[in-house]
């Protein structure tokens, strides 16, 4: 789903039981719905270039706490695996 200029998740998503993975790269995303936790398949997540939600990243601690599973690919992950790495 990404490159689609999304604002907000379509409620038939969270009815995806058997989804693993969600690309929501490069959208315009400004929230994560608690109904994203349903999905208790989902394993990842990938967030980059969501803007909005990195001025922000409460919006994604608050639904990873919901979510222990399943991991979160954001470009703050990415700084800090690089950061991890030297």
């Amino acid at each position: 789903m990404e490159y689609n200029y999304i604002k907000k998740l379509p409620p038939e998503l969270f009815t995806l039981s058997k989804l693993e993975y969600l690309e929501l790269d490069y959208n315009l995303i400004k929230d994560l719905p608690d109904e994203l936790a349903n999905i208790k398949n989902l394993k990842q997540i990938s967030l980059y270039g969501n803007s909005t939600i990195f001025k922000n990243h409460k919006i994604v601690e608050n639904i990873e706490l919901k979510m222990p599973s399943c991991e979160f690919l954001t470009s703050d992950n990415y700084l800090k695996n690089k950061d991890n790495k030297k």
